[in-house]
């Protein structure tokens, strides 16, 4: 075979976990096109301007607003925006945020867990 396409289209067609790594690119592909995946990037979109809406007006308002509140969902967005736009990468990243927000969390559990001053100390 001195075609690489019919290298890659043998071995999609030989080796079963490379076809259904090739289905599965090509049906998260697909997603772009379907009205439910672009009413989510639309969703996305109007959620980010509400928040970024918010954020103004507790600013304006003179209210306090945690820069960890804004870096978590400056995070958050990117990463949902980034998904929308790569849905054939959804799985994989999916997999990356939930494993991410997993370590997030247990951080923040730690961090929050106020140790009383031992009396031996």
């Amino acid at each position: 075979m001195s075609d690489p396409s019919e290298w890659i289209q043998d071995r999609i067609a030989s080796d079963p976990k490379i076809r259904a790594v090739a289905e599965d690119a090509k049906v998260f592909g697909e997603l772009r096109d379907q009205r439910g995946w672009q009413r989510l990037v639309e969703r996305l979109a109007n959620e980010k301007d509400e928040y970024m809406l918010d954020i103004a007006a507790r600013l304006l308002a003179n209210k306090e607003v945690p820069q960890r509140e804004i870096d978590f969902m400056a995070g958050f967005y990117k990463g949902a925006d980034y998904v929308l736009k790569h849905p054939e990468k959804a799985e994989e990243s999916f997999v990356k945020a939930s494993r991410l927000a997993w370590v997030m969390q247990s951080e923040e559990a730690a961090q929050s867990t106020v140790k009383e001053p031992s009396p031996y100390a």
